[in-house]
């Protein structure tokens, strides 16, 4: 293999979330990929899971990878739009999850993952709300909501 032509086919292709899914998945397992996960809530305090359907099936948050040069804001505004059809005005940063491959999933390589809580209006229509995480969601987004869950209990105790 001739390193220098790869490289310069490679300078060719157009950057994420534009590349040819073929290129996308065959970096995920040389480089960490960046994630934004939503944690879409209710004033109630429940959450918001979609249902994913393609590798894998089953629960999780709403999210995405963020693309070459996109601000997180406009991300998180790009991943509510899809899968929760509602504007994002405002969020706050909750943390930050690392997904090695054990916990993001045999083959496909580490993620990650920026996570912003969002506060659903109102008028948000048919989207599913969780109060506690249910059996059939996709391992590493059970991971996350631990995380998030293990943070919240942590500020309360310290009274933030």
């Amino acid at each position: 293999m001739d390193i220098n032509k790869l490289a310069k086919e490679l300078k060719k292709i157009k950057p994420f979330p534009n590349m040819p899914p073929e290129i996308f998945f065959a970096l995920t397992k040389l480089l960490p990929l960046l994630a934004i996960e939503l944690f879409a809530v209710n004033k109630k305090g429940e959450f918001v899971l979609v249902q994913k359907n393609g590798q894998e099936n089953g629960w999780a948050l709403p999210g995405g990878f963020l693309g070459l040069n996109e601000d997180f804001e406009v991300a998180c505004q790009r991943i509510a739009k899809k899968y929760l059809g509602v504007k994002v005005s405002r969020t706050t940063f909750l943390g930050i999850c690392n997904l090695p491959e054990k916990i993001y999933g045999k083959g496909k390589g580490q993620a990650v993952v920026l996570i912003f809580k969002y506060e659903l209006p109102e008028s948000a229509k048919n989207i599913t709300y969780f109060k506690k995480i249910p059996k059939e969601i996709l391992s590493h987004h059970k991971f996350i909501l631990n995380y998030i869950f293990g943070q919240v209990r942590a500020n309360k105790r310290l009274g933030l």
